[in-house]
């Protein structure tokens, strides 16, 4: 009987010891090591595997920089499977988003309610609601920092270097911290959220890339005073923008019933895409109904978002 702890033995070499050339990679020896705290009884692969990456973690200390010290420093104290979820969302917080980056929408109640609480609702799914709390509170500092601060040839440079990216956190890292404004602790960020095997995390870059590509294609039509058409707009921006820009015109409503009929159609009828997924895709049309309808419930925090925050995690349900 095949056991998923095998998959740990791709890391050991020909003598049945772990690889040498781990040692280098310290992020995806902390995924590593924080994997091995979900091991059960009899997986001694595992064992090994904590032995292994303890050691050595350790030993990075000595070695390492801000703010990846940080990270393995707290990891080797307080693993993430053994801590308080709401205890480690301090990620956040070590950011300092309103000292260091002051010109950002500091939002995260906001994003972990729209796009992780409302698309993720059901318990069994607390990792995916993490998961996309996080990828979300970064893209949207990087919209902000090309919608409110960027240069053009700030915006020309940092848009070059994310799609001159490596799917490796370290060098992520280094090309970020070339910017004195830019998040800095994205090996600490990529530790977290990529746990995937390296295909994942290669996926992941590239969606990056094609984000990144949306907000400075925008950016630089509308610094050269250019209003993109609608079909523009559907192809490199997000639906917010649609919704705060175009809100009045007939053609885009129509789209969006259209739209929503396909939704419908999709739901309705047998396809070859499980319904629990289609389900969280659907659930990500409602969030943009309920958050834009009106205005930018998202920018707009004391507006009618607010009080859908305070209704759902504030006050207790009448029973």
């Amino acid at each position: 009987m095949f056991h998923a702890v095998n998959i740990f033995n791709k890391f050991k070499d020909g003598d049945g010891k772990f690889k040498e050339s781990l040692v280098d990679d310290v992020v995806g020896l902390l995924s590593l090591y924080e994997a091995t705290h979900l091991r059960i009884h009899g997986e001694e692969i595992l064992d090994e595997a904590l032995t292994f990456t303890t050691t050595h973690l350790e030993s990075a200390t000595y070695r390492l920089s801000l703010p990846l010290v940080k990270t393995v420093t707290h990891a080797l104290n307080q693993q993430l499977r053994k801590g308080l979820p709401r205890i480690e969302a301090r990620w956040w917080k070590d950011l300092d988003v309103p000292n260091k980056l002051p010109f950002v929408r500091d939002r995260l109640v906001e994003v972990y309610f729209c796009w992780s609480l409302s698309v993720y609702f059901q318990p069994q799914y607390s990792f995916a609601r993490r998961t996309l709390c996080k990828v979300t509170a970064i893209i949207s500092i990087i919209d902000d920092v090309y919608d409110a601060y960027g240069t053009d040839e700030e915006l020309e440079l940092f848009t070059g270097a994310i799609e001159s990216l490596r799917t490796r956190g370290n060098y992520i890292a280094s090309t970020m911290q070339e910017k004195r404004h830019y998040p800095q602790d994205m090996p600490s960020f990529e530790s977290k959220v990529v746990t995937r095997p390296e295909k994942r995390a290669a996926n992941t870059s590239q969606y990056m890339k094609k984000q990144v590509r949306g907000y400075f294609d925008e950016a630089k039509l509308f610094r050269q005073k250019h209003m993109p058409s609608l079909d523009e707009y559907i192809c490199e921006l997000l639906h917010e923008e649609i919704w705060s820009h175009k809100r009045s015109d007939n053609r885009t409503s129509n789209q969006v019933n259209n739209a929503w009929k396909d939704i419908n159609e999709a739901c309705l009828y047998p396809t070859a895409i499980p319904m629990p997924l289609l389900i969280h895709i659907l659930n990500f049309a409602r969030v943009m109904d309920v958050v834009y309808k009106c205005e930018d419930g998202y920018t707009n925090a004391e507006g009618g978002l607010k009080d859908f925050l305070v209704s759902t995690l504030v006050e207790p349900v009448a029973l």
